[in-house]
């Protein structure tokens, strides 16, 4: 009763849901077999995956994968525009290369709140946020913030997706929940608010850098890394923001 309170859904149905739209996100972003997928996300046969997706969205996996890759496109022109016709040219690879930086990341131990919602009011959950730490450690030179998005809208529902907003300190110690987030091999993407907006940023790198890379996501969430916040409230110069996509090799895949 209180995870439903808080949630708005039972514990069941949320991992059930949780387990589905993991599975959208690789039928999208890798070409495993629908067996591995199911596998990966932690059913324990094919028989109850299927019957799960069928339950959810009407169709066998095979059809499903198809559609959702349609639900997908379809809303990416409609928030971001359509696709490149011709796809990336070298030039236009480049020149978004030269301001993306391939790395490994060890984890990264962090307080966090999760908000639950659409992403478009990220600003107001990170006043939230703000007003439970105190704008002396959200400002604070040492602070970093870094925010999580677990969900695709459009596979999620807007009033569904979960946002981490976090802050990495060692000089504090807050009153949240702690955690980390998994470290490993990223595509870091970086870029100031002056210049881009964070949708033109991850347009960029969707469309042009991704399809001649080399690599493909990994199945982790992006994060986001928020630099010079405390100038930035003086003044003195824009956020600059670091934009980290897990990814693997093409070869590495499995």
């Amino acid at each position: 009763r209180i995870f439903k309170a808080l949630v708005g859904e039972s514990l069941k149905s949320f991992i059930r849901r949780i387990r589905l739209e993991k599975v959208c996100q690789m039928f999208v972003f890798t070409d495993k077999s629908i067996a591995q997928i199911a596998a990966d996300s932690g059913f324990n046969s094919h028989e109850s995956f299927i019957r799960a997706f069928r339950k959810k969205f009407g169709s066998n996996p095979s059809k499903g994968r198809a559609a959702i890759k349609r639900t997908i496109e379809k809303f990416v022109q409609q928030t971001h525009g359509p696709r490149l016709r011709d796809g990336p040219n070298l030039s236009q690879f480049e020149m978004i290369d030269n301001s993306i930086t391939i790395r490994e990341i060890d984890d990264i131990e962090v307080y966090y709140s999760r908000f639950i919602g659409s992403y478009s009011n990220s600003a107001t959950l990170w006043l939230t946020m703000m007003n439970e730490v105190g704008s002396e450690v959200f400002f604070d030179p040492e602070s970093r913030l870094i925010c999580v998005t677990h969900d695709i809208p459009g596979l999620t529902n807007f009033d569904k997706c979960r946002f981490d907003a976090c802050i990495q300190t060692t000089k504090y110690q807050l009153e949240l929940q702690k955690k980390r987030i998994k470290g490993g091999l990223f595509a870091i993407h970086s870029y100031t608010e002056e210049h881009q907006n964070i949708d033109e940023a991850l347009d960029e790198f969707a469309k042009i850098w991704l399809p001649l890379s080399g690599y493909v996501p990994r199945n982790e969430p992006v994060h986001y890394a928020i630099n010079n916040l405390h100038l930035a409230a003086q003044a003195l110069t824009d956020p600059e923001i670091d934009i980290y996509v897990p990814i693997i090799p093409i070869n590495d895949e499995k």
